[in-house]
C-alpha cells in the first residue's frame, strides 16, 4: 500500500517538474531564425551536371568576384599591393550584397538555390593566383555588406566603362559601381569603403556575421 502511494505521488509531479525545464509553445510566437554572430546564415545550392553542390556565402563570393574583376585593366593600372587589395575589398562587399539582397528576396531560406538569383559566378581554379587575392579580400571583410540609412541591404548593381577615355574622366553612365573607374580611385589612394561611398549615396557598411 506505502509502495503504491509513492508512486501515485510520483506519476502526479512527473507533469509539475517537466513544466519547471520545458518551456511551452506560445500561439502566433515568430520563430523566424535570425543569423546570430559567429553564424552564417545560410547555404547555397549549386546544380551541376555531375551533382548538386552546398556551399557556404563566403565562398560564392569568391565565385561571383572571379566573374566581374576586370583583371587585365586592373594588372595594367595597379600591381599586386594594397591599393589593389582595397579595390578587390570593394568587390567583395558588392558581392556580397547582392548574394544577401537576393536571399531576403527569397524570404531567408535555410538553403539558397544559385540558380534562382541571376548572379554571376565563374570558378577559379584551386591554385589559381587570382583566387588567393580574392580569398584575401573576400576574409578581411567577412560578413561586410551594404545598407540603407534604415539598416535595409540594398541591391548593389555595377558596370564595366567600355571606354578608356571616359574610366579616366568619369565614372561613366551606368547605374552603381564602375568596375573600371573604381581602379583609377583606388590606385588614386582610395580605401574600399571610401570607393563604395563614391559610387552608392546614403550607405553604411556594417558586419551581419563574422
Amino acid at each position: 500500500m506505502k509502495n503504491l502511494s509513492r508512486l501515485l505521488i510520483f506519476i502526479l509531479c512527473v507533469p509539475l517538474i517537466a513544466r519547471l525545464f520545458i518551456k511551452p509553445d506560445t500561439p502566433g510566437e515568430n520563430r523566424k531564425k535570425e543569423p546570430r554572430d559567429e553564424e552564417l546564415p545560410f547555404m547555397v545550392a549549386i546544380d551541376e551536371d555531375k551533382g548538386s553542390f552546398r556551399y557556404e556565402p563566403e565562398r560564392i563570393v569568391d565565385y561571383m568576384m572571379a566573374a566581374i574583376v576586370p583583371w587585365e585593366t586592373l594588372s595594367e593600372e595597379i600591381p599586386e599591393d594594397g591599393a589593389r587589395q582595397e579595390y578587390l575589398k570593394a568587390l567583395a562587399v558588392l558581392c556580397r550584397t547582392n548574394l544577401i539582397y537576393e536571399w531576403y528576396q527569397k524570404d531567408c531560406p535555410q538553403l539558397l538555390a544559385m540558380a534562382d538569383c541571376e548572379l554571376y559566378m565563374k570558378r577559379l581554379h584551386a591554385d589559381s593566383p587570382q583566387l588567393v587575392e580574392i580569398r584575401s579580400a573576400v576574409e578581411d571583410t567577412r560578413g561586410a555588406v551594404i545598407t540603407d540609412d534604415k539598416n535595409a541591404v540594398i541591391a548593389a548593381p555595377f558596370f564595366t566603362s567600355s571606354d578608356w577615355d571616359i574610366r579616366m574622366l568619369s565614372a561613366g553612365e551606368g547605374t552603381g559601381f564602375s568596375l573600371n573607374y573604381g581602379i583609377i580611385m583606388a590606385r588614386d589612394g582610395m580605401s574600399f569603403a571610401e570607393l563604395l561611398n563614391v559610387f552608392f549615396e546614403n550607405i553604411k557598411i556594417v558586419i551581419m556575421y563574422k
